[in-house]
């Protein structure tokens, strides 16, 4: 009796210092994961942190930003282009300039589709060239205003008389653009669409004259 009984009292101190053993551990464990938890937190805020300056540091770059607007247009990412108009400073002229490269995009895709539907190749260069031409105008007018917002201030109260008014001078040659671009895109589906001879002749010169009508707006915004 006096044996089992020593026994008994062995195992039971045995079985305190497991618990002991194990509650440590688990301190321990806790201890360990709360720290892994804290370090992978803040590395994802260095991320986050270093992701942002990047952010910052391309779309407050007049070069990036008229990259990759053209960049948008020429591939036909919808989404890439209003990602990327959405970081121009909020000024008036941004609407006109949105507007304007997302119907050179339509455009510009368009002109592909009408080619393989054998609309005549000379038009198609014509088109291309207008496009060309207007996509040329927007990367200037997207670096003029990235440009001015550093220098200036992003709040368009604080731009000069000046170079506001020089920019609403842009804006209007744009909505020129993009009406012009939305004409040649829909006369691009009449000339796909077109049945006689008479038909296509029509619809080419249509086409002719509105892709030199782009142009004419757009080389005027280089030449100014």
């Amino acid at each position: 009796m006096a044996v089992t009984e020593l026994w008994s009292a062995a195992a039971g101190g045995n079985l305190e210092l497991l618990i002991i053993f194990l509650c440590i551990g688990a301190v321990i464990w806790l201890v360990s994961s709360d720290k892994k938890d804290e370090e992978e937190k803040a590395r994802k805020k260095r991320q986050a942190v270093a992701a942002e300056a990047t952010r910052l540091a391309q779309v407050t770059d007049p070069a990036w930003m008229s990259t990759e607007i053209v960049r948008a247009v020429q591939s036909g990412d919808a989404g890439h282009l209003e990602a990327t108009a959405a970081e121009l400073p909020d000024w008036p002229i941004r609407d006109p300039l949105v507007q304007s490269a997302r119907w050179l995009l339509t455009l510009h895709a368009g002109t592909e589709v009408a080619e393989r539907a054998a609309v005549h190749r000379a038009l198609t260069d014509e088109v291309r060239a207008g496009t060309a031409a207007a996509m040329t105008a927007l990367s200037m007018v997207t670096v003029k205003v990235v440009s001015l917002a550093r220098f200036f201030s992003y709040d368009w109260r604080q731009l000069p008389e000046e170079p506001r008014r020089l920019l609403e001078r842009d804006a209007t040659r744009l909505h020129g653009i993009s009406e012009a671009a939305y004409a040649l895109h829909h006369n691009l589906g009449v000339a796909m669409a077109a049945g006689t001879a008479h038909e296509a002749d029509a619809a080419g010169r249509h086409l002719l004259a509105l892709a030199e009508t782009i142009r004419e707006l757009s080389e005027g915004m280089e030449e100014e």
